[in-house]
């Protein structure tokens, strides 16, 4: 029987104007934004500046911050809002409350795996989604499927966009990642909070769990 289980959430959200700059928060927040400090690190990257928790499983848990907006990474939601929550606590604490933690539009994204198919992933792949369309002969054959992209529509306005591939060292599964943009003004809280970005990301992936998976595996 096939099993899915989720791998990680992210939220991302675009702040309302582009920044010169962002909040310089205390190395000592760094260290403790994830309670384990020995394994915490920030480092100044092309995108911005990254806080990540080395849990020796990928994705590990992260912030991005930069001038156009922020980005947290966690194993479960919950941890992803507590994660938002101390970071917008601290902007305020710096700033005073002069940081207006506002958003034009939020991204919700999950990974997913599907294992213990009958067959390998890249196989199983192109079963469901290329040969029985694709008219081959003895001389050419599809063997596997690498990448498959598309996007659903759910109720007519809500867009999610998929990712699908063979999952990277284990037989027999797939990985799945899921993105769905929403603007801000449809939701209806004016500041983001810790339990709206919660919310947010159960829904997602609730309609995910209960409404798409089930078309994707028939």
């Amino acid at each position: 029987m096939i099993s899915t289980n989720v791998i990680s959430y992210s939220f991302a959200g675009s702040w309302l104007s582009v920044y010169s700059q962002i909040p310089v928060l205390e190395s000592k927040f760094y260290k403790n934004l994830f309670n384990d400090p020995e394994r915490t690190q920030a480092v100044t990257t092309d995108e911005g500046l990254k806080i990540f928790q080395n849990t020796g499983i990928l994705p590990f848990p992260e912030v991005l911050l930069n001038s156009v907006g922020i980005r947290v990474t966690g194993y479960t939601s919950l941890s992803v809002s507590n994660t938002f929550e101390k970071i917008k606590s601290e902007f305020n604490y710096v700033t005073h409350g002069g940081f207006g933690l506002g958003f034009s539009n939020v991204a919700l994204y999950s990974e997913h795996e599907f294992n213990d198919l009958e067959i390998d992933g890249g196989i199983w792949l192109a079963e469901k989604f290329i040969i029985k369309n694709v008219k081959t002969n003895d001389k050419i054959k599809i063997s596997e499927a690498k990448i498959i992209d598309f996007e659903l529509i759910v109720d007519g306005n809500r867009k999610f966009h998929f990712q699908l591939q063979p999952r990277f060292g284990k037989k027999n599964s797939i990985f799945i990642a899921v993105l769905q943009d929403l603007p801000w003004n449809q939701i209806p809280v004016q500041l983001p909070d810790a339990k709206t970005v919660q919310e947010l990301l159960d829904s997602s992936v609730l309609v995910l769990q209960e409404d798409i998976l089930e078309i994707i595996l028939k």
